[in-house]
């Protein structure tokens, strides 16, 4: 029979061995595992990863090096180990924020004392900020209930805002939105959406949607979480078939609603469909045409469906947790 080694030989002699079989086994594994562990502020597993060889400038799918990410969450730390590792703070995310401006707009004080003030702030950001920071709350529009909370189905607390950001604002976003990559890692699939990322790591986008969907639901409290996705419909005939949504988790928080905030109006077709079942794309509940600047609302669990596209469509799309109690 096999024998079984001794306790003794099982014994790592150093946190640095210890941690070599949870880091993986191939660079791409490594890399993932080094944004990972900064995200959630494990020390010694960043550093497990820096001295197995990972390149300290790796991106994730939103363009963030782990000191973006360092710097987002405060972790002031793994930032110095970062930057020992020579880690490049010049590196912005998509969309313009650099490790610098997420820290500052964060209020990590501590964080941005450790990093080199830039010489400007990146112009887009800057835009973004002005735009969607400084309009005038109250908005005219209340939210429409599309199925209300007293109704037994898996899509009550759905609401449709219309106006929920002004003009201007939106086409900061779609201007933003005009310098983001291509998801390059997705596979196109016929007549369906281009895919592209973004974390609104300074909060703007979030903070303001989150005061739009306050106002016109008075009785809800709001979160919007900052990593989200433009999708942008282009082929005649694009559809999305019926489906529900996964929750995503941030800072220990689940969401509980999608958000689609739709970016151009479509005359005809590109609909956001709520249905009764998965099962059946013909029993709808409500119906959502797009509209440039409405806001759609719904739980994760809401089966819903895209139908077919015939204008050009693009939306924004990510997370938020809506709640009858504060946050």
């Amino acid at each position: 029979s096999k024998r079984r080694k001794p306790k003794s030989a099982l014994l790592a002699s150093s946190w640095s061995q210890a941690i070599i079989p949870s880091l993986g086994s191939s660079q791409d594994v490594r890399r993932d595992k080094l944004l990972a562990h900064t995200l959630l502020g494990n020390f010694r597993f960043v550093q497990g990863c820096l001295e197995h060889g990972v390149d300290v400038n790796v991106t994730n799918e939103y363009g963030q090096t782990a000191l973006y990410i360092a710097s987002l969450q405060g972790h002031a730390t793994i930032l110095q180990l970062l930057l020992s590792y020579g880690a490049d703070q010049s590196i912005a995310a998509f969309g313009g924020s650099t490790p610098w401006s997420v820290a500052e707009a964060n209020k990590h004080h501590t964080v941005t004392n450790l990093l080199s003030l830039p010489d400007s702030h990146p112009t887009m950001v800057l835009s973004m900020k002005d735009s969607l920071d400084q309009f005038s709350f109250p908005f005219p529009n209340e939210g429409k209930t599309l199925i209300g909370n007293d109704i037994h189905h898996p899509g009550a607390g759905s609401y449709t805002i219309d106006d929920a950001l002004p003009t201007a604002s939106i086409q900061k976003i779609k201007t933003m939105w005009s310098t983001l990559p291509k998801d390059s890692t997705a596979k196109k699939k016929e007549k369906c959406s281009t895919r592209y990322y973004f974390c609104d790591g300074e909060k703007y986008i979030c903070r303001a949607l989150a005061q739009s969907i306050q106002h016109a639901l008075p009785d809800q409290y709001a979160m919007v979480f900052p990593r989200m996705r433009f999708l942008h419909y282009t082929d005649e005939g694009s559809v999305l078939a019926p489906h529900v949504d996964l929750s995503h988790t941030e800072n220990g928080l689940r969401s509980t609603h999608t958000f689609i905030l739709y970016l151009t109006t479509c005359e005809n077709g590109g609909e956001t469909t709520l249905l009764q079942s998965i099962q059946s794309e013909f029993d709808i509940l409500a119906q959502v045409s797009p509209v440039m600047g409405r806001l759609l609302l719904f739980p994760h669990t809401c089966p819903h469906m895209g139908s077919q596209v015939h204008d050009e469509k693009l939306i924004l799309r990510g997370e938020v947790i809506l709640s009858l109690t504060a946050i």
